[in-house]
Formats: C-alpha cells, sequence, structure tokens
C-alpha cells in the first residue's frame, strides 16, 4: 500500500512538471527506527537533525580540548559543588554523563576571565559580577588555550548544535 501511495505522489509531482529524487526503498535514508523521516546533508558544521544534542540551550562545561581534523570542541558537562567548611565551592563532572563535542559557530563569541586571553589589569583578570570572563577574546585564541589545556565556561549552544558562545568562569 505504500509503495503505491508514494508512486502515485511522485506521479502527481511528475505530471505537474516537478522533479523528485525519491527512493521507496525501506533503506533509503530513514531513520533506523522505520520512520519516514528523511536525513538531509548539511555542509554547514552542525550536526544532523536527528542527532543534535544542546540545540539552543546554555550548559556549564569543562572545554577539554580541540580536535583540528573533526574541528570540535571537546567538554564534559560539570556543576558547581558547593563548599564545605574551608573547602571552596568547585566544579565537578555531571555523574553519568560522558563526554560530548560540538563544533564552533562560524561567529561564536569568546570572552575570557585570565586563561584565554589576559585582560589589560594589573591581575591580567576581567570577571564580571557574576564569575564570567568579559574580556573579548578571538576563537583562534580560544583555540590555542585549548591546545595549552582545559577550562571551565559556560557554553551556549545556538539552534544548529554549534557553540556560539564561550565565557570562561573564574574560580580561583
Amino acid at each position: 500500500m505504500r509503495n503505491t501511495t508514494v508512486g502515485l505522489l511522485v506521479a502527481a509531482v511528475l505530471a505537474a512538471g516537478g522533479t523528485t529524487a525519491c527512493d521507496t526503498s525501506d533503506d533509503a535514508g530513514t531513520k533506523p527506527s522505520g520512520g519516514d523521516v528523511e536525513k538531509v546533508s548539511d555542509t554547514s558544521g552542525a550536526a544532523p537533525v536527528d542527532e543534535l544534542r544542546f540545540p539552543g540551550t546554555t550548559v556549564t562545561a569543562a572545554l577539554t580540548g580541540y580536535d583540528r581534523d573533526l574541528r570540535m570542541v571537546g567538554f564534559e558537562l560539570v556543576q558547581l559543588e558547593p563548599g564545605e567548611g574551608n573547602m571552596e565551592a568547585r566544579y565537578v563532572d555531571v555523574p553519568g554523563d560522558g563526554p560530548h563535542r560540538l563544533p564552533l559557530a562560524p561567529d561564536v563569541k569568546v570572552f575570557s576571565a585570565g586563561s584565554i586571553c589576559p585582560a589589560d589589569t594589573d591581575t591580567g583578570l576581567s570577571i564580571g559580577a557574576d564569575g564570567r570572563g568579559n574580556q573579548p577574546c578571538t576563537a583562534e585564541q580560544l583555540l590555542a588555550a585549548l591546545d595549552d589545556g582545559g577550562l571551565t565556561a559556560e557554553i551556549k549552544v545556538d539552534a544548529q548544535d554549534r557553540i556560539a558562545e564561550v565565557a570562561e568562569l573564574y574560580h580561583p
């Protein structure tokens, strides 16, 4: 029945002067669940729509590096653990969450607290009242900082699952 319906739709499109690139076989790029959603190739650096993990979200993460071959930033989600007694608060991995990676958006905004690009201050730090870095930096400076080691940041992810903003989080 499905092939007959698809065949009639294709015939109607062609009769109306349209074109189609439809393959009615069961393995024609559909989701493994057998759904009728077609995967679409995208060369923008965004993840395929059915694989988006963090679209439109802001997360706190430990940035762990940059894979220049894949052009992806590696990170793990972290959360602030309050200090007890004389212990200061610190960022710890979110339990049960594994490593992730996302590409940078072409127009990524980067703000340093001091590790990505030092500020022109006596301390080299530039921090807002919320503990987020506010010294503007370039994407290249971020990648160089990731080559030197990791850093903790708040990252904003756009609708295409690309890192649109990185704000380094200050913690002494």
